[in-house]
């Protein structure tokens, strides 16, 4: 990550397809008023842009998108943008969250800029929010349950949606968090990154899931542990799985060797 003790706090959004993605003017101007901003929009993301007012002009503000990731890259020894993106910022926000773009980065899919900035970023630095935002049936939805538990553990922030009258006409929990929310969430970790300590802060929501948590403002959390600077990722369980399964390939191949 960036040095950030000279300069203004660098802060990417990622904007996918929810229909909250309307908010993005207002998200925009929170934001821009905390660091200097760079926007990621998926293709879904911008078919709601289109009805939202126009994005106020912030100093700085960038919009990304996958044409972007392709026109940047010619031949090689040129710049990768999304490996870039990764490196130029300090933090890493995506709201909305839709219940599609969730499930890709629970399952580790690469296949937009957004995505491809998620896969490659550095996790355990603390450092990555998420707003989810869909309607009340998919948040409820055991898919939800276990894609959100998969990025809870990586060290994700997770800025739970609020109840109210969703665009579907159903009532609910669902709703992106509100702007001002996911702006705190922000300055809280663009604290924990600078190594200061969070003071005492309102209001949090019950996690849902039996596993320590780190408080963060606006109503997020994030699994405790996490540190802010680079420390490697525990990978014994993947590490143990992987080696059963070899163990077992080998035991039956002489078996099978054994019988002939």
């Amino acid at each position: 990550m960036p040095d950030s003790k000279q300069r203004r706090p660098h802060i990417l959004l990622g904007v996918t397809g929810s229909v909250a993605a309307i908010k993005l003017p207002l998200l925009c101007q929170q934001l821009g008023e905390i660091g200097d901003l760079k926007v990621i929009t998926t293709n879904a993301a911008q078919h709601f842009m289109t009805m939202s007012a126009p994005v106020p002009k912030v100093e700085g503000m960038e919009f990304l998108n996958d044409e972007d990731e392709w026109h940047s890259w010619q031949r090689v020894g040129d710049e990768v943008l999304h490996i870039e993106l990764r490196r130029w910022a300090d933090i890493f926000i995506i709201a909305p969250l839709s219940a599609n773009s969730l499930a890709k980065l629970a399952n580790g899919l690469a296949d937009n800029l957004l995505t491809c900035v998620a896969r490659a970023w550095d996790h355990q630095a603390a450092n990555m929010l998420v707003a989810p935002a869909m309607n009340t049936c998919m948040w409820s939805g055991p898919f939800t349950a276990a894609h959100l538990t998969t990025l809870y553990d990586m060290g994700m922030a997770i800025l739970p949606p609020i109840s109210k009258r969703l665009a579907c006409g159903d009532t609910g929990v669902g709703a992106m968090a509100e702007p001002a929310s996911i702006a705190e969430a922000a300055r809280a970790l663009l604290q924990l990154k600078g190594g200061k300590q969070l003071g005492q802060q309102r209001w949090w929501r019950r996690l849902p899931w039996p596993r320590p948590k780190r408080q963060l403002p606006g109503g997020a959390f994030q699994r405790e542990g996490i540190c802010s600077g680079p420390s490697a990722h525990n990978c014994f369980p993947a590490v143990a799985a992987a080696l059963i399964s070899s163990a077992a390939v080998l035991l039956y191949a002489v078996v099978r060797v054994a019988r002939q």
